[in-house]
């Protein structure tokens, strides 16, 4: 399953295996110069559960702070290297992954020092990796939970994201809510878990229980023979409704269904231009495609 979100902690998975974790700090060679360009945050909690599945869900979390020269493109650059999610707009739905060929400009990822993320139910230290180079694009660290333990990422909670900072970026101590679970998913008014197969000659309605006012449900359709995200489309979560043109899939057969509730929070903090905390908390399950 190839989703957004998987494919990004795909990258990570990679990274792990093939670099080593540093204990306190990774050194990088360029300095921050908030004058060439600006200072990106992001941290990102992700939690997956798979309706049917034995498995627990799952859950991790990525963090990477950017310098990005005036010359380049956040957006375009933190996509092609896989650190942030290109979404369509409300109401509208994407086809396939539409990367940019060749952005323009660098990233360096800088290092703030040790990252801990604590709730009510644990605290969590994330380990900083060097971050593997992707076309000559990107140099530096990101950091990364351990594993998918989803214990440490409760929905519905209080969060706590501290950095002790170093040379490069400032201290930081951050709080956010993040959302409740997706329930009460229906497709075409059938329970998303009585769904085997989703019909793609008439319009795809879902339903799920309603969320806070300026979050996002952003659904998937991802077929098992493509391997990719084939069509993504986004919806405000307190609409509790959304309906997806099927005739945007072109391939039938084994695939999934995957819904995700999306909350952003937006905060201020010294050393950085912007600071986003995002929460993904995504509820999918495995369906047949028929014609």
């Amino acid at each position: 399953m190839r989703s957004l979100s998987s494919q990004i902690k795909a990258r990570f998975a990679v990274v792990a295996l093939a670099t080593t974790s540093i204990a306190c700090s990774v050194e990088v060679d360029e300095t921050t110069d908030a004058e060439t360009g600006s200072t990106h945050g992001l941290v990102s909690i992700q939690r997956s559960a798979v309706i049917g599945s034995e498995e627990a869900p799952t859950a991790d979390a990525i963090a990477h702070f950017a310098q990005i020269p005036s010359s380049g493109d956040a957006s375009e650059l933190l996509s092609v290297v896989g650190l942030a999610p290109r979404l369509p707009d409300i109401g509208q739905c994407n086809q396939g992954q539409s990367l940019p060929g060749d952005p323009s400009g660098e990233l360096t990822l800088l290092d703030v020092g040790e990252i801990t993320i604590a709730t009510d139910a644990a605290s969590t230290r994330l380990a900083p990796m060097a971050f593997p180079t992707v076309r000559d694009l990107v140099s530096g660290v990101v950091y990364t939970t351990r594993d998918r333990a989803s214990l440490p990422f409760p929905a519905g909670s209080v969060y706590q994201i501290k950095a002790l900072g170093s040379d490069q970026l400032p201290a930081f101590d951050l709080r956010a809510d993040a959302p409740d679970l997706l329930a009460d998913v229906t497709v075409g008014g059938v329970a998303l878990e009585e769904i085997e197969s989703v019909s793609l000659g008439e319009p795809i309605d879902l339903t799920w229980s309603v969320g806070a006012l300026g979050d996002i449900v952003y659904v998937e359709l991802l077929s098992d023979q493509d391997g990719d995200v084939s069509v993504v489309c986004a919806f405000q979560d307190d609409a509790g409704a959304g309906s997806i043109d099927a005739t945007l899939l072109s391939t039938s057969g084994e695939g999934w269904l995957s819904l995700h509730r999306v909350r952003s929070h937006e905060v201020g903090t010294e050393g950085l231009d912007i600071a986003e905390l995002r929460f993904d908390f995504e509820l999918a399950a495995a369906v047949r495609f028929a014609e």
